[in-house]
């Protein structure tokens, strides 16, 4: 079966002024204080976009895209919280085992909710959220939703799109938009009218992303889409091919990324009035063949990695999104100095500043 979101409700096509669109929907929420509506935005059927992303995608225009559309898992670990709703745990179990078994992905269950964590609900249809949202992100594994269903909606959750939305797809693929149901046609957008993101590798009819030539067709007998040519491209939700595998560690690893902080200053006062600390770091990053970053290695080609450069001050937090291209054949990468000062005055903090880099993903 298709994946696809809320598949019962009164759903509306929005168009954003750069041409993009989208599903909108209403449903009903409830609190602990009150009932209320909240607004869902879905985009290619069963990915749902948090308010940040949809901002982002109003501010895109069709040829300057954002870059931080998608964020990953820090170092490959994915939490996951399964929900009360769910009385059939075992489907989602199985998905995970899976990915597991064949991936450097690690899934660890919360008892609670909490930080950055998916929630793994039964909701109308098989549904998730694209990448790490950051906070409490809601997966669906809905009534009729199979193991496959599962693991292919695991693939959005780590931050994959849809097969057939690749930038290169016309080159293979030939999308026949007049036997699309009306208002279904969004879902055969290329991402490149959204996001920036990367093709890599050649595109995988065997891609546990893929759609088939009959999804979301008014008449099954005249495909939605065929590969060009004229050949059926049919589904499978059973496993990852080698190319969602590959893909899978460009983006976590390996190798796998760590910042290494050299401290090269530090100044230190203390006298009845007031103290005073600063210290100054040489910042790199390094590549490791392991997880645990023990093995040193280099790397093998070249690799996109997503940073957050965090400045923290008295008065609270910045951030920047930072996309750098390590080139091929590097052990370590330098990013530069960072800076930790603090001044106290009877024992008041009245300066600080923090410096740091975070990383988002390996290959992002």
């Amino acid at each position: 079966s298709i994946e696809e979101a809320m598949s019962s409700e009164n759903k509306e096509i929005i168009t954003l002024t750069n041409g993009i669109s989208l599903e909108q929907v209403l449903v009903n929420k409830r609190s602990s204080r009150n009932n209320y509506q909240d607004t869902i935005y879905i985009l290619g059927a069963d990915i749902l976009i948090t308010p940040k992303q949809l901002a982002s995608m109003e501010n895109s225009s069709r040829s300057a895209f954002t870059t931080d559309f998608v964020d990953l898992w820090p170092r490959g670990i994915v939490y996951y919280h399964i929900d009360e709703s769910i009385d059939n745990r075992s489907i989602f179990d199985s998905a995970v085992n899976y990915w597991e078994s064949v991936t450097s992905l690690e899934f660890i269950e919360k008892e609670t909710l909490s930080g950055d964590c998916i929630n793994v609900i039964k909701g109308s249809g098989c549904y998730s959220y694209i990448g790490r949202t950051g906070g409490i992100q809601d997966l669906s594994i809905g009534n009729n939703c199979s193991v496959g269903n599962a693991k292919h909606e695991i693939g959005h959750a780590i931050g994959l799109f849809h097969e057939h939305t690749r930038n290169n797809r016309d080159l293979h693929i030939t999308v026949n938009y007049r036997n699309i149901k009306p208002g279904k046609e969004h879902n055969f957008d290329k991402y490149a009218t959204y996001y920036n993101g990367q093709d890599y590798g050649a595109l995988d009819f065997s891609s546990i992303m893929m759609y088939s030539s009959i999804d979301f067709a008014i008449d099954p007998s005249r495909p939605s889409m065929l590969r060009v040519g004229g050949r059926i491209i049919n589904k499978q939700r059973d496993y990852l091919s080698e190319g969602d595998i590959a893909a899978i560690e460009y983006l976590y690893g390996p190798p796998f990324a760590k910042i290494e902080k050299t401290q090269v200053m530090v100044n230190e006062e203390i006298n009845q009035t007031w103290d005073y600390y600063e210290a100054i770091y040489d910042v790199s990053i390094s590549f490791y063949s392991d997880k645990a970053c023990t093995i040193p290695c280099t790397t093998s080609s070249a690799r996109r990695l997503s940073l957050e450069y965090v400045e923290s001050t008295i008065f609270g937090d910045t951030y920047e999104h930072i996309t750098l291209i390590i080139p091929e054949g590097v052990t370590s990468y330098p990013l530069g100095t960072v800076r930790h000062y603090e001044r106290s005055e009877l024992g008041t903090l009245t300066e600080y500043l923090s410096q740091q880099y975070l990383i988002s993903g390996v290959g992002h």
